[in-house]
């Protein structure tokens, strides 16, 4: 008994839990507050390990789906929106390429009108080197 004296002495905690646990047979009213305590406590700790371990079900069934959505998605996307639900909605995919499309023929615009004044200049300089030329002869 001594030896169990030292090694509750060497340990405060423990020592303290045992008057705790003391304190809680002899008055009944404590006793009750704790074993609601510890049952509420234990509740918890059980609805916690059903979450995660749901939680880890549904991680683990819907992986190998998401990674098939992931591989139809890169697979089917040179065929454009062929495969519907994976890449751009319809109108929004007629929209952008309609976009694409002024943006396109707004820089065909552009560059044909640079194009016009770069022939008209060309005119213009060989009309004049052709002019020197002949009055120089």
């Amino acid at each position: 008994m001594d030896a169990v004296n030292l090694w509750i002495d060497a340990h405060p905690a423990i020592a303290t839990a045992i008057k705790a646990f003391f304190l809680a047979i002899n008055h009944p009213l404590i006793s009750l507050i704790i074993t609601f305590l510890s049952i509420f406590i234990l509740w918890q700790v059980v609805k916690l390990f059903s979450r995660f371990v749901e939680q880890g079900l549904l991680i683990t069934l819907k992986a190998p789906l998401k990674f098939s959505q992931y591989l139809f998605k890169f697979a089917f996307k040179p065929f454009g929106n062929a495969v519907s639900g994976l890449g751009m909605k319809r109108t929004e995919g007629i929209q952008a390429s309609n976009s694409v499309n002024y943006n396109y023929q707004e820089q065909m615009a552009k560059l044909l009108t640079r194009l016009e004044t770069i022939r008209q200049e060309e005119n213009y300089i060989l009309k004049e080197i052709s002019t020197i030329v002949a009055s120089s002869k």
